[in-house]
């Protein structure tokens, strides 16, 4: 019988996954602008290095969001390790395995129980 999850699990549960959605949906952005910004540049008519330093700043902050993706995701881990630890859930042998939303098909996430 699988134990229901505590409403805290939950909440948090469903924080990590906003944050790591909202994480990969501000890095595909990103990478849109930086590829609009070199590509419509000769439309401009802007010398090579009039942009620079907006490109710079703009690839700087995409990886600074990449980086705080792999710090989500080691949160994410270590929030389950706690999990499993303290017995607030129990994990499959696979890891946990639920359907997540908009997937036809369970796959392999840690609490994604609930989105």
């Amino acid at each position: 019988m699988v134990k229901p999850l505590h409403p805290v699990i939950a909440d948090i549960t469903h924080g990590l996954l906003t944050a790591e959605q909202s994480a990969d949906d501000a890095i595909v952005s990103a990478a849109t602008m930086v590829q609009s910004l070199v590509a419509d540049r000769r439309q401009l008519q802007l010398k090579f290095g009039i942009i620079q330093a907006p490109l710079t700043d703009a690839v700087k902050a995409m990886m600074l969001t990449v980086e705080a993706r792999a710090h989500l995701g080691r949160c994410h881990k270590r929030m389950h390790e706690i999990g499993v630890e303290h017995e607030f859930f129990e994990p499959t042998s696979h890891g946990d395995i639920f359907p997540t939303t908009g997937d036809p098909e369970p796959i392999k996430q840690s609490l994604s129980l609930v989105a």
